[in-house]
């Protein structure tokens, strides 16, 4: 930790503001990462925030103006070390609690969160439910239950989860901030290493290198929309070697016709490029990524995975509830749910794939439905705008 890191705490410290700390692991990439940062400058007026992270290293998002401690405890293999480090991180995340008076304190994802409610110093703690996977932990769920004042959820059907599953009652649904006009100035940024479009077509999605983002059925589909397609290119926008996803496409013979961008601090120039965009999740929470597309015009397909499209697409998940179905929803298009095992097998093309292929097939054809859906896309994002979070924390906040 820096002096800075010190002078800018202290300095915070002086107002009259609530001071609220928001507790993530790391500012490398990711999304409730991002949302950390957007929740620190869209509150910063009305609390005194300070971001406690665990590890410096990588940091991508700005976090300039953002007063920032890092308490230099990066993540470990060693199985020992995982739980000196627990102890190491509850003891100085305490700390801070105390010499900055702290009065709320909100952790992000599940390392976060088991270190905020097991350094509590006084304060009242929010625990943030992220990703429908964090509901497969239930000794964590029972962990952030009991000792947390409210577990904020992402999504509704997270919500509905831990209650009637887990039979917590203490929670709240959050949805994520976006700030749309500042997605549309960066989105027209010059960038030096953007491909050029030409005449193709760009079927773009963005995501870290994860299994649960079913990007191997994404790679099959394109490789039957490929051969119909000359023009079609696949891009991925996003942290990872995606080796085992490269080898993929190069048996089935399109590897030419995919590309990687990579990890970027302004990733909207990029995205701007698509036609449409895909989301081929086996799991998500609250795909950001989803409505960051949908807020620059671009019509969106996404698999009616468990938790997130339903509710981003749908005016009523009740109308979309068939996860084996697909759906003309309200604000873009719900595939039906993919299976979870990875396949990597080129042999192996499963219906679902084909389906798939289909479907990225019309996006691509039908102009009416591509136009359509631009204007609906926008229209949605609209919905999840920074001033609708900022009342809605505050409302939570002010629960308690």
């Amino acid at each position: 930790m820096s002096k800075t890191d010190i002078l800018d705490a202290k300095k915070s410290n002086s107002t009259n503001k609530k001071k609220l700390m928001l507790i993530v692991p790391m500012l490398h990439q990711g999304g409730f990462e991002k949302v950390c940062v957007e929740t620190a400058r869209i509150l910063k007026d009305k609390y005194d925030i300070t971001i406690l992270i665990f590890s410096s290293e990588d940091i991508v998002f700005d976090i300039s103006g953002l007063s920032v401690i890092s308490i230099d405890v990066p993540a470990t293999d060693n199985k020992l070390m995982k739980v000196i480090n627990v102890l190491r991180r509850v003891i100085k995340v305490r700390k801070y609690k105390k010499k900055l008076s702290i009065d709320y304190a909100y952790s992000f994802g599940i390392t976060a969160s088991r270190i905020n409610v097991l350094s509590r110093a006084g304060e009242q703690v929010l625990t943030g439910l992220r990703g429908y996977t964090d509901l497969e932990d239930e000794s964590y769920i029972d962990l952030i239950g009991k000792k947390s004042d409210v577990i904020v959820c992402c999504s509704k059907v997270i919500e509905e989860e831990v209650r009637s599953k887990f039979g917590y009652s203490n929670t709240a649904v959050l949805y994520n901030p976006y700030n749309l006009d500042r997605i549309k100035s960066l989105a027209v940024e010059e960038v030096k290493d953007k491909p050029q479009k030409g005449n193709n077509k760009y079927i773009v999605t963005m995501s870290r290198e994860d299994d649960l983002k079913g990007f191997w059925h994404l790679i099959k589909a394109f490789s039957i929309v490929a051969r119909e397609r000359e023009d079609a290119r696949l891009v991925f926008i996003g942290d990872g070697s995606f080796e085992r996803y490269k080898e993929l496409a190069d048996k089935l013979g399109v590897l030419d016709k995919l590309i990687f961008t990579g990890v970027k601090s302004n990733p909207y120039p990029y995205l701007a490029m698509a036609d449409m965009y895909i989301l081929s999740s086996i799991h998500e929470g609250f795909p950001n990524a989803l409505v960051e597309a949908m807020a620059l015009g671009i019509p969106v397909m996404a698999t009616n995975c468990m938790s997130g499209p339903a509710e981003i697409l749908s005016a009523n998940m009740d109308e979309v509830s068939d996860k084996s179905r697909c759906y003309e929803a309200n604000f873009g298009r719900l595939l039906p749910a993919l299976t979870e095992a990875p396949d990597f097998d080129s042999e192996n093309i499963p219906e679902e794939d084909i389906a798939l292929a289909e479907q990225l097939l019309e996006g691509l054809t039908n102009d009416n439905w591509t136009t359509t859906y631009g204007i609906k896309a926008r229209e949605r994002a609209a919905y999840f705008n920074e001033e609708s979070y900022k009342n809605n924390f505050i409302s939570i906040i002010e629960s308690l």
